[in-house]
């Protein structure tokens, strides 16, 4: 796309003068006298993505911004974009060291101006233009993550290296826009599915997400074994994905420090003797050493039972 004959621009000029009040005089001052130069130049990205507002600031050749000139007016060539709705004059820009401007659809060799001129003399009319060609492309899915590691409680995802001026992000869906995490890993505790997409650094997004598919391992509750009667106790536990040493996933034992029996509730049973339903006195003298009698056998303890009656009076044993 070229250029805007500077005559027909400056025409443009002088017919936005009148709109805004210039008197009749002045405006056939300038219309026999006003010259038209570039004296400025305008920085910004001249390969924006569409729809997608971007600063534009105007600068003398000089380096200095026209403070000391008056700023026209922004406008695009091809008209086909618009500027940011920003202070009283937002429909063209009017007045503005920067303004903000997109694009609706691609242009290639389009151009934005900003005309000013000399505040002084009202007859010295400058412009400053960029070219502008439009950066339409879509950047491509993400290749699909991989599993890391699996472990208990957690998976970790992991993904690869985006080309330059991309960023992936991870999603909780497919169509997700969160710009909060681009970590190479993601660690994950719930969930079975991972999102994964791509936006360039203009802010396009890619048409779709990859993602993998995961579990995760939960891990169980297991309690203490300390009389190792294969029963455990309800008050001792701890959190694992497989059997720790000395747990069992049994919490029905209600003597946890004395071997006992299932069918018992984890106490002991005495084998020597039976008792009956009188009060008594159960006693066990090992006769080995030990610090836990219930693991003695029969042939290596001495069990008595003394009875007593509601008097607390000894019984017949």
């Amino acid at each position: 796309m070229k250029k805007l004959n500077p005559i027909l621009v400056k025409q443009r000029n002088l017919i936005k003068a009148i709109q805004t009040g210039v008197t009749t005089l002045l405006l056939s001052v300038i219309f026999t006298q006003a010259s038209y130069a570039q004296d400025g130049y305008i920085t910004g990205l001249d390969t924006p993505n569409l729809n997608i507002y971007n600063n534009y600031t105007v600068w003398l050749n000089n380096g200095n911004v026209p403070s000391n000139l008056f700023l026209y007016e922004w406008y695009i060539a091809s008209g086909d974009g618009n500027f940011q709705s920003t202070g009283l004059d937002f429909a063209s820009g009017y007045g503005k060291i920067t303004s903000s401007a997109k694009w609706n659809s691609e242009v290639q060799g389009d151009y934005v101006y900003v005309d000013f001129y000399d505040d002084v003399n009202y007859n010295e009319f400058y412009y400053a233009d960029l070219e502008i060609n439009t950066e339409s492309t879509i950047p491509s899915n993400p290749p699909p993550p991989t599993t890391q590691s699996s472990n208990c409680g957690n998976t970790v995802i992991a993904r690869a290296t985006p080309p330059s001026g991309v960023t992936w992000y991870w999603q909780s869906s497919a169509s997700g826009t969160s710009t909060s995490n681009s970590s190479s890993t993601i660690t994950k505790t719930s969930g079975t599915v991972q999102y994964l997409r791509a936006r360039n650094s203009g802010g396009t997004w890619s048409t779709s997400s990859s993602s993998r598919s995961y579990t995760i391992t939960q891990p169980s509750t297991w309690y203490q074994d300390s009389d190792g009667d294969g029963l455990g106790d309800p008050n001792s536990t701890t959190s694992a994905c497989s059997q720790p040493s000395g747990y069992v996933n049994d919490n029905s034992d209600q003597c946890p420090t004395q071997s006992g029996t299932a069918g018992n509730n984890g106490c002991p049973v005495a084998s020597a003797c039976e008792l009956s339903d009188e009060n008594y006195v159960y006693t066990i003298t090992p006769r080995k050493e030990t610090t836990n009698v219930s693991s003695l056998e029969n042939n290596e303890k001495i069990e008595s039972i003394a009875y007593y009656d509601g008097l607390g009076r000894p019984m017949q044993s």
